[in-house]
């Protein structure tokens, strides 16, 4: 078995363990026995059970959209499509190519209504807070660069992420999401974030303003 054939066997071995069983139960060995590789070939490529996780979760993020990607498509008046974890479309519209890998974008929100066979991953308590201390939380640069102008700190910027992504999991896994309305919910939230981000970075900078003001008089 090649490298990457041996990399993607563990993998979805995990997946489908998940299905029936916690994480915290599932053993190298078993999971090697699952995935036919045995645990030389296992440790040639993840350190332990929860790495293999932890890569899930990066190929689960590979075609989020950023927050950039998604504020910039936003119209109202064109409801948009995107496809689920197993490439089904899920709601009217149209899917854009806006992540890193150049592939079809799809919201976070999104996302995380359709796992697909991720789903088990997505569930388990531990994938949000993996998520946010992981790389794979995309929207921090823009975050970072929407606000690159204002005062606000780095810990500030961070917090805002934080919340944003935390706050788009807890509205993706509510009951609210399996309404058939969820279009127009996601347009909303966009829409507030989008307005809430540009008043804060022109609070800051009028504050800033003020205080060169200040000190210019001074």
């Amino acid at each position: 078995m090649k490298r990457l054939e041996s990399d993607t066997a563990i993998k979805e071995a995990l997946l489908r363990v998940m299905r029936s069983r916690t994480l915290d139960s599932v053993s190298v060995a078993e999971l090697a026995r699952q995935a036919q590789v045995s645990r030389t070939t296992f440790y040639a490529h993840f350190n332990s059970v929860y790495e293999v996780f932890q890569a899930l979760i990066g190929d689960y993020m590979a075609d989020v959209q950023s927050l950039d990607g998604r504020l910039s498509d936003m119209r109202p008046h064109a409801p948009r499509t995107y496809p689920d974890s197993n490439g089904v479309a899920d709601g009217p519209g149209e899917a854009r190519p806006s992540c890193r890998t150049g592939c079809i974008a799809i919201p976070y929100c999104q996302k995380i209504r359709s796992a697909g066979k991720y789903a088990p991953v997505v569930a388990d308590p531990r994938f949000l807070p993996e998520l946010l201390r992981s790389d794979h939380s995309i929207d921090r640069e823009f975050f970072s660069e929407r606000l690159a102008g204002s005062s606000l700190s780095r810990r500030q910027i961070k917090a805002l992420c934080v919340f944003q992504m935390s706050g788009c999991h807890a509205l993706a896994t509510s009951g609210l999401a399996s309404e058939g309305d969820w279009p127009e919910l996601q347009e909303t939230i966009d829409a507030f974030i989008d307005g809430g981000i540009t008043a804060l970075g022109k609070k800051h900078a009028a504050l800033t303003g003020t205080q060169a003001a200040e000190q210019g008089v001074s």
